[in-house]
Protein backbone atom coordinates (compact mmCIF):
# COMPACT_ATOMS: atom_id res chain seq x y z
CA UNK A 1 0.00 0.00 0.00
CA UNK A 2 2.53 2.20 1.32
CA UNK A 3 5.11 2.54 -1.83
CA UNK A 4 7.21 5.81 -3.15
CA UNK A 5 5.97 5.16 -7.06
CA UNK A 6 2.73 6.81 -5.99
CA UNK A 7 3.32 10.06 -8.27
CA UNK A 8 0.04 11.84 -9.03
CA UNK A 9 -1.82 9.38 -7.43
CA UNK A 10 -3.73 11.73 -6.15
CA UNK A 11 -4.18 13.60 -9.55
CA UNK A 12 -4.94 9.49 -11.35
CA UNK A 13 -7.81 9.04 -9.00
CA UNK A 14 -9.14 12.80 -9.08
CA UNK A 15 -9.44 12.36 -12.79
CA UNK A 16 -12.30 10.15 -12.22
CA UNK A 17 -15.98 11.22 -13.32
CA UNK A 18 -17.66 9.32 -10.30
CA UNK A 19 -17.31 11.17 -7.43
CA UNK A 20 -17.29 8.68 -4.14
CA UNK A 21 -19.41 8.92 -1.19
CA UNK A 22 -18.39 9.95 2.07
CA UNK A 23 -19.47 6.39 3.08
CA UNK A 24 -16.66 5.03 0.42
CA UNK A 25 -14.61 7.68 2.04
CA UNK A 26 -15.32 6.24 5.78
CA UNK A 27 -14.13 2.83 4.37
CA UNK A 28 -10.64 4.50 2.44
CA UNK A 29 -9.81 5.40 6.22
CA UNK A 30 -10.79 1.89 7.86
CA UNK A 31 -8.31 0.60 5.45
CA UNK A 32 -5.57 2.69 6.01
CA UNK A 33 -5.52 2.78 9.77
CA UNK A 34 -5.79 -1.33 9.19
CA UNK A 35 -2.49 -1.16 7.13
CA UNK A 36 -1.20 1.04 9.56
CA UNK A 37 -1.89 -1.53 12.26
CA UNK A 38 -0.54 -4.07 10.04
CA UNK A 39 2.87 -2.07 9.71
CA UNK A 40 2.87 -0.60 13.37
CA UNK A 41 2.58 -4.34 14.92
CA UNK A 42 3.14 -4.05 18.74
CA UNK A 43 2.18 -0.15 18.94
CA UNK A 44 -0.90 2.16 19.57
CA UNK A 45 -2.16 3.64 15.90
CA UNK A 46 -4.65 6.16 17.30
CA UNK A 47 -7.82 6.55 15.95
CA UNK A 48 -7.47 8.08 12.46
CA UNK A 49 -7.88 12.21 12.37
CA UNK A 50 -10.42 11.73 8.80
CA UNK A 51 -11.66 14.99 7.24
CA UNK A 52 -15.36 15.97 8.36
CA UNK A 53 -15.71 17.48 4.38
CA UNK A 54 -12.78 15.38 2.36
CA UNK A 55 -13.36 17.39 -0.76
CA UNK A 56 -12.24 19.91 -2.93
CA UNK A 57 -8.76 20.42 0.06
CA UNK A 58 -6.27 20.41 -2.14
CA UNK A 59 -5.01 24.23 -2.53
CA UNK A 60 -1.83 23.26 -5.08
CA UNK A 61 -2.56 22.04 -8.39
CA UNK A 62 -0.33 21.31 -11.18
CA UNK A 63 -1.50 20.72 -14.82
CA UNK A 64 0.49 19.80 -17.89
CA UNK A 65 -0.42 20.85 -21.66
CA UNK A 66 -1.28 19.24 -25.01
CA UNK A 67 -2.96 19.16 -27.80
CA UNK A 68 -6.14 16.75 -29.18
CA UNK A 69 -8.29 17.30 -32.47
CA UNK A 70 -6.35 20.85 -33.07
CA UNK A 71 -7.50 22.23 -29.80
CA UNK A 72 -4.99 22.84 -26.20
CA UNK A 73 -6.13 20.86 -23.41
CA UNK A 74 -5.06 20.50 -19.67
CA UNK A 75 -4.82 17.60 -17.66
CA UNK A 76 -2.24 15.04 -16.08
CA UNK A 77 -0.34 12.22 -17.52
CA UNK A 78 -1.52 9.18 -18.27
CA UNK A 79 -0.31 6.75 -15.73
CA UNK A 80 3.46 5.26 -17.62
CA UNK A 81 2.85 7.42 -20.67
CA UNK A 82 3.50 10.92 -21.16
CA UNK A 83 0.03 11.38 -22.94
CA UNK A 84 -1.93 14.22 -21.16
CA UNK A 85 -5.86 13.36 -20.38
CA UNK A 86 -8.24 16.28 -19.95
CA UNK A 87 -9.29 17.14 -16.59
CA UNK A 88 -12.54 18.13 -15.46
CA UNK A 89 -13.93 19.57 -12.18
CA UNK A 90 -11.75 17.52 -9.50
CA UNK A 91 -13.54 16.07 -6.79
CA UNK A 92 -10.11 17.02 -4.79
CA UNK A 93 -8.86 20.27 -6.07
CA UNK A 94 -9.78 24.40 -4.97
CA UNK A 95 -13.13 24.97 -6.90
CA UNK A 96 -11.54 28.20 -7.66
CA UNK A 97 -8.36 26.37 -9.37
CA UNK A 98 -10.81 24.28 -10.83
CA UNK A 99 -12.46 27.34 -12.42
CA UNK A 100 -9.00 29.15 -12.84
CA UNK A 101 -8.12 26.27 -15.02
CA UNK A 102 -11.05 25.86 -17.64
CA UNK A 103 -10.48 29.91 -18.31
CA UNK A 104 -6.71 29.48 -18.70
CA UNK A 105 -7.14 26.36 -21.36
CA UNK A 106 -10.31 28.89 -22.80
CA UNK A 107 -7.54 31.68 -23.08
CA UNK A 108 -4.51 29.87 -24.30
CA UNK A 109 -6.52 28.72 -27.12
CA UNK A 110 -7.74 32.23 -27.81
CA UNK A 111 -3.96 33.51 -27.91
CA UNK A 112 -2.78 30.65 -29.78
CA UNK A 113 -0.13 29.70 -27.71
CA UNK A 114 1.26 26.08 -28.37
CA UNK A 115 1.77 23.40 -25.95
CA UNK A 116 5.13 22.32 -25.79
CA UNK A 117 5.41 19.00 -27.59
CA UNK A 118 8.44 16.54 -25.58
CA UNK A 119 8.65 14.21 -29.00
CA UNK A 120 9.14 16.98 -31.83
CA UNK A 121 10.68 19.64 -29.11
CA UNK A 122 8.58 22.59 -30.57
CA UNK A 123 6.07 24.65 -28.43
CA UNK A 124 6.28 26.45 -25.59
CA UNK A 125 3.55 25.99 -22.41
CA UNK A 126 4.58 23.18 -20.48
CA UNK A 127 2.84 23.37 -16.97
CA UNK A 128 0.37 25.83 -14.88
CA UNK A 129 0.50 25.69 -11.04
CA UNK A 130 -2.14 27.20 -9.21
CA UNK A 131 -1.85 28.04 -5.21
CA UNK A 132 -4.81 29.12 -3.52
CA UNK A 133 -4.39 30.65 -0.02
CA UNK A 134 -7.33 28.76 2.01
CA UNK A 135 -7.73 31.76 4.48
CA UNK A 136 -6.49 35.05 2.44
CA UNK A 137 -8.39 33.99 -0.86
CA UNK A 138 -5.36 35.09 -2.71
CA UNK A 139 -4.39 33.02 -5.72
CA UNK A 140 -0.95 32.41 -7.47
CA UNK A 141 -0.68 31.45 -10.88
CA UNK A 142 2.79 30.20 -12.46
CA UNK A 143 3.11 29.13 -16.26
CA UNK A 144 6.08 26.32 -16.97
CA UNK A 145 7.90 27.07 -20.37
CA UNK A 146 9.92 25.80 -22.51
CA UNK A 147 12.10 28.49 -23.29
CA UNK A 148 11.34 32.67 -22.71
CA UNK A 149 9.62 33.67 -25.76
CA UNK A 150 5.81 34.27 -24.28
CA UNK A 151 4.38 37.15 -26.69
CA UNK A 152 1.88 39.15 -24.78
CA UNK A 153 2.33 37.77 -21.41
CA UNK A 154 0.85 40.79 -20.07
CA UNK A 155 -2.45 40.98 -22.10
CA UNK A 156 -2.65 37.39 -21.40
CA UNK A 157 -2.51 37.15 -17.48
CA UNK A 158 -4.82 40.17 -17.69
CA UNK A 159 -7.28 38.29 -19.33
CA UNK A 160 -7.28 35.44 -16.94
CA UNK A 161 -6.99 37.68 -13.65
CA UNK A 162 -10.24 39.95 -14.94
CA UNK A 163 -12.20 36.69 -15.04
CA UNK A 164 -11.08 35.66 -11.53
CA UNK A 165 -9.99 38.71 -9.56
CA UNK A 166 -9.03 36.82 -6.44
CA UNK A 167 -5.58 35.80 -8.55
CA UNK A 168 -3.03 38.71 -6.97
CA UNK A 169 -0.12 37.44 -8.83
CA UNK A 170 1.29 35.97 -12.29
CA UNK A 171 4.38 34.34 -12.77
CA UNK A 172 6.32 32.27 -15.55
CA UNK A 173 9.73 29.96 -14.81
CA UNK A 174 11.46 28.66 -17.63
CA UNK A 175 12.44 24.46 -17.59
CA UNK A 176 13.67 23.67 -21.39
CA UNK A 177 14.96 20.30 -19.62
CA UNK A 178 13.64 16.74 -20.58
CA UNK A 179 12.54 16.12 -16.73
CA UNK A 180 10.24 15.22 -14.27
CA UNK A 181 10.54 17.91 -12.18
CA UNK A 182 8.09 20.39 -13.21
CA UNK A 183 9.24 24.31 -12.28
CA UNK A 184 12.74 25.67 -13.85
CA UNK A 185 15.50 27.26 -11.26
CA UNK A 186 13.82 30.56 -11.21
CA UNK A 187 10.71 32.67 -11.57
CA UNK A 188 9.60 35.95 -13.19
CA UNK A 189 6.54 37.78 -12.18
CA UNK A 190 4.43 39.01 -14.66
CA UNK A 191 1.91 40.44 -12.61
CA UNK A 192 2.08 41.52 -9.15
CA UNK A 193 4.46 40.69 -6.23
CA UNK A 194 4.93 37.08 -7.39
CA UNK A 195 3.59 35.94 -4.23
CA UNK A 196 0.80 35.25 -2.01
CA UNK A 197 -0.20 35.33 1.89
CA UNK A 198 -2.18 32.80 3.82
CA UNK A 199 -2.76 32.51 7.09
CA UNK A 200 -1.88 29.07 9.36
CA UNK A 201 -3.70 29.31 13.14
CA UNK A 202 -3.91 33.24 12.49
CA UNK A 203 0.35 33.04 11.89
CA UNK A 204 0.52 35.26 8.33
CA UNK A 205 2.93 32.94 5.72
CA UNK A 206 4.49 34.29 2.40
CA UNK A 207 4.13 31.52 0.03
CA UNK A 208 5.59 31.66 -3.93
CA UNK A 209 5.11 28.83 -6.56
CA UNK A 210 8.10 26.71 -4.82
CA UNK A 211 7.46 27.06 -1.11
CA UNK A 212 6.91 23.68 0.72
CA UNK A 213 3.50 24.45 1.88
CA UNK A 214 0.97 21.75 3.00
CA UNK A 215 -1.53 21.39 0.49
CA UNK A 216 -4.29 20.61 2.95
CA UNK A 217 -4.72 23.94 5.59
CA UNK A 218 -7.26 22.52 7.28
CA UNK A 219 -5.44 19.01 8.36
CA UNK A 220 -2.36 20.63 8.46
CA UNK A 221 -3.95 22.71 11.25
CA UNK A 222 -5.06 19.69 12.84
CA UNK A 223 -1.63 17.89 12.14
CA UNK A 224 0.30 20.46 13.74
CA UNK A 225 -1.87 20.86 16.28
CA UNK A 226 -1.97 17.38 17.55
CA UNK A 227 1.56 17.36 17.02
CA UNK A 228 2.44 20.12 19.53
CA UNK A 229 0.11 18.58 21.95
CA UNK A 230 2.11 15.62 22.00
CA UNK A 231 5.70 17.22 22.10
CA UNK A 232 4.01 18.77 25.36
CA UNK A 233 6.38 21.90 25.15
CA UNK A 234 7.15 23.61 28.44
CA UNK A 235 7.85 27.61 28.52
CA UNK A 236 11.53 26.45 29.32
CA UNK A 237 12.16 24.29 26.28
CA UNK A 238 14.75 24.68 24.01
CA UNK A 239 13.53 23.61 20.34
CA UNK A 240 15.27 22.41 17.44
CA UNK A 241 13.19 22.33 14.14
CA UNK A 242 15.09 20.10 11.37
CA UNK A 243 13.83 19.84 8.44
CA UNK A 244 12.14 23.24 8.55
CA UNK A 245 10.96 24.57 5.35
CA UNK A 246 9.68 28.25 5.71
CA UNK A 247 9.13 27.96 9.58
CA UNK A 248 5.80 27.19 9.54
CA UNK A 249 5.72 24.21 12.42
CA UNK A 250 8.72 26.53 14.02
CA UNK A 251 6.57 29.69 14.29
CA UNK A 252 3.89 27.83 15.81
CA UNK A 253 6.25 25.85 18.42
CA UNK A 254 7.66 29.29 19.37
CA UNK A 255 4.29 30.31 20.59
CA UNK A 256 5.00 27.49 23.65
CA UNK A 257 9.09 27.23 23.44
CA UNK A 258 11.35 29.50 25.60
CA UNK A 259 13.63 29.56 22.01
CA UNK A 260 13.53 27.87 18.96
CA UNK A 261 15.98 26.75 16.33
CA UNK A 262 14.95 26.34 12.77
CA UNK A 263 17.67 24.81 10.36
CA UNK A 264 17.16 24.55 6.46
CA UNK A 265 19.88 23.99 3.49
CA UNK A 266 17.41 24.95 0.62
CA UNK A 267 18.32 29.02 0.68
CA UNK A 268 14.88 30.27 -0.65
CA UNK A 269 12.94 28.05 2.04
CA UNK A 270 15.25 29.71 5.06
CA UNK A 271 14.83 33.82 3.17
CA UNK A 272 10.93 32.74 3.47
CA UNK A 273 11.19 31.37 7.09
CA UNK A 274 13.06 35.03 8.41
CA UNK A 275 10.68 36.71 6.40
CA UNK A 276 7.77 34.95 7.78
CA UNK A 277 9.27 35.72 11.25
CA UNK A 278 9.66 39.31 10.56
CA UNK A 279 5.80 39.56 9.65
CA UNK A 280 4.53 37.92 12.12
CA UNK A 281 6.60 40.09 15.02
CA UNK A 282 8.31 36.64 16.67
CA UNK A 283 11.53 37.40 18.59
CA UNK A 284 12.43 34.02 20.47
CA UNK A 285 13.26 31.86 17.12
CA UNK A 286 16.19 31.70 14.80
CA UNK A 287 17.21 30.75 11.59
CA UNK A 288 20.07 28.99 10.40
CA UNK A 289 20.89 28.05 6.95
CA UNK A 290 22.55 24.61 6.91
CA UNK A 291 22.67 21.43 6.84
CA UNK A 292 20.54 19.68 9.83
CA UNK A 293 23.03 16.45 9.84
CA UNK A 294 26.18 19.19 10.01
CA UNK A 295 24.82 21.40 12.51
CA UNK A 296 23.47 19.07 14.91
CA UNK A 297 27.19 17.23 14.83
CA UNK A 298 28.05 20.76 15.73
CA UNK A 299 26.34 21.58 18.54
CA UNK A 300 27.14 17.96 20.15
CA UNK A 301 31.12 18.62 19.99
CA UNK A 302 30.16 22.37 21.35
CA UNK A 303 27.81 20.02 23.87
CA UNK A 304 25.16 22.21 23.16
CA UNK A 305 21.51 20.56 24.01
CA UNK A 306 17.86 20.90 23.38
CA UNK A 307 14.77 20.09 25.05
CA UNK A 308 12.37 18.47 21.94
CA UNK A 309 13.83 18.13 18.58
CA UNK A 310 11.32 18.15 15.17
CA UNK A 311 11.61 16.73 11.80
CA UNK A 312 9.53 16.68 9.24
CA UNK A 313 11.73 14.83 6.66
CA UNK A 314 10.95 14.28 2.73
CA UNK A 315 8.75 11.28 1.32
CA UNK A 316 11.99 9.43 1.17
CA UNK A 317 12.55 9.38 5.12
CA UNK A 318 15.86 10.56 7.19
CA UNK A 319 19.27 9.23 6.88
CA UNK A 320 21.26 7.18 9.14
CA UNK A 321 23.86 9.72 9.60
CA UNK A 322 20.74 12.52 10.70
CA UNK A 323 19.68 9.94 13.02
CA UNK A 324 23.01 9.16 14.58
CA UNK A 325 23.59 12.66 14.61
CA UNK A 326 20.27 12.99 16.25
CA UNK A 327 21.94 10.30 19.30
CA UNK A 328 24.63 12.53 19.72
CA UNK A 329 23.27 15.76 20.20
CA UNK A 330 20.66 13.56 22.97
CA UNK A 331 17.77 16.06 23.12
CA UNK A 332 15.02 14.71 25.72
CA UNK A 333 12.18 13.78 23.01
CA UNK A 334 11.83 13.75 19.57
CA UNK A 335 8.62 15.04 17.09
CA UNK A 336 8.96 12.75 14.31
CA UNK A 337 6.21 14.27 11.49
CA UNK A 338 6.66 11.80 8.22
CA UNK A 339 4.43 11.57 4.74
CA UNK A 340 5.20 8.06 4.17
CA UNK A 341 4.93 5.18 6.89
CA UNK A 342 7.20 2.83 5.13
CA UNK A 343 10.02 5.10 5.42
CA UNK A 344 8.75 5.68 9.08
CA UNK A 345 8.85 2.55 10.37
CA UNK A 346 12.76 2.27 8.64
CA UNK A 347 13.34 5.05 10.57
CA UNK A 348 11.86 4.25 13.89
CA UNK A 349 14.09 1.00 14.07
CA UNK A 350 17.18 2.94 13.12
CA UNK A 351 16.31 5.51 16.37
CA UNK A 352 16.19 2.38 18.37
CA UNK A 353 19.86 1.93 17.41
CA UNK A 354 20.43 5.48 18.88
CA UNK A 355 18.78 5.16 21.82
CA UNK A 356 15.08 6.06 21.12
CA UNK A 357 11.50 4.21 21.67
CA UNK A 358 7.94 5.55 20.48
CA UNK A 359 5.22 3.58 21.38
CA UNK A 360 1.91 5.26 19.26
CA UNK A 361 1.25 6.64 15.75
CA UNK A 362 -1.28 9.32 15.24
CA UNK A 363 -2.63 8.94 11.18
CA UNK A 364 -3.67 11.82 9.95
CA UNK A 365 -5.34 11.87 6.92
CA UNK A 366 -4.06 14.77 4.74
CA UNK A 367 -4.66 13.25 1.33
CA UNK A 368 -8.33 11.73 1.33
CA UNK A 369 -9.27 9.79 -1.34
CA UNK A 370 -5.12 8.51 -1.82
CA UNK A 371 -3.14 5.70 -0.18
CA UNK A 372 -1.19 8.05 1.17
CA UNK A 373 -0.96 9.38 4.83
CA UNK A 374 1.07 11.44 7.45
CA UNK A 375 1.63 10.03 10.88
CA UNK A 376 3.42 11.63 13.83
CA UNK A 377 5.20 9.71 16.17
CA UNK A 378 6.92 11.09 19.77
CA UNK A 379 9.96 9.58 20.43
CA UNK A 380 11.36 9.44 24.10
CA UNK A 381 14.47 7.79 25.44
CA UNK A 382 15.27 4.48 26.69
CA UNK A 383 15.33 3.91 29.95
CA UNK A 384 18.71 2.20 30.83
Amino acid sequence: MYNQNMKNNHMKKAVCTMIPTMEEYKEGSTKKRNELQRLFHGANVAPFLSMENPYHYRCKVIASFAKKKGKVIAGIYQENTHKVIAEKDTYMQDKQANAILKTIVQYVNAYKIEPYNEDTGYGLLRHVLIRVGKYSDEILVCFVLANSTFPSRKNFAQSIMKQHPNIKTITYSVNAKQTSIVLGNNDKTIIGPGFIYDYLDDLKFRISSRSFYQVNPIQTERLYKVALEKADIKDSDKVLDTYCGIGTITLLASRLANFVVGVESNPAAIGDAMFNQKINQITNVEFIKKDATVFMNQMAMKKETFDVLIMDPPRSGSTKSFIQAVGKLQPKKVLYISCNPTTLKQDLKEFKKVGYEYTEVIPVDMFPFTDHVECIALLTKIEK
